[in-house]
């Protein structure tokens, strides 16, 4: 049988600057434990859209958007057939930029 094709994943500035924010809010309100954790499932979580590039939806951004269902988080990336770009790293709570 064969394995499916795993496409790389990468960063931008923004998805990084996203994933320092969340870290830097939690260490501000004192959840150390979240703030060590949150980080690190949220690019786990990345890592593994490389797997399924396409399996979720264009989202209003325009671009694949994928809803965590374990953290309030929604990953927004593109995906161009040979790898996937990680984009922005959202609360869904709060609105596109």
């Amino acid at each position: 049988m064969n394995q499916p094709k795993t496409y790389p994943v990468d960063y931008t500035d923004d998805f990084d600057d996203d994933i320092a924010s969340i870290e830097k809010y939690f260490e501000k309100v004192g959840e150390w434990d979240l703030a060590l954790n949150h980080p690190d499932r949220i690019k786990s979580c990345a890592e593994t859209i490389g797997q399924l590039p396409r399996a979720w939806a264009v989202g209003a951004s325009g671009q694949h958007e994928r809803v965590m269902t374990d953290l309030p988080y929604r990953l927004v990336y593109s995906f161009d057939g040979k790898r996937v770009l990680m984009l922005r790293a959202k609360h869904t709570h709060r609105q596109h930029p």
